[in-house]
């Protein structure tokens, strides 16, 4: 938990420096992408490591879309609703 807290410090410290936050975005994005990519490839051994994913795949795709469909539903309401509290629009056409 210290080692979090720490990181996070230390990035925001390194972030507030303005020679580096060019840098900084550069770096992190690449970071991020190499990071996702390595999350994929051992989510992809995990689940190829099962014996018996092949007979489930069916249910799991389900459950993975019924999930995805939630969270972008539940995304554009969100949306939505901030937008209609926050947003101020004008009642004339363009």
């Amino acid at each position: 938990m210290h080692l979090i807290l720490l990181s996070l410090l230390f990035g925001l410290v390194l972030g507030l420096w303005p020679r580096t936050q060019e840098l900084i975005v550069t770096l992190s994005q690449r970071l991020l992408s190499f990071g996702l990519i390595l999350l994929l490839f051992f989510l992809g051994a995990s689940l190829g490591s099962h014996p018996n994913i092949t007979s489930q795949l069916e249910v799991i795709g389900l459950k993975s879309l019924v999930h995805a469909s939630f969270t972008v539903a539940g995304s554009i309401l969100i949306v939505w609703i901030l937008e209609r509290w926050f947003v101020k629009h004008d009642n004339k056409r363009r």
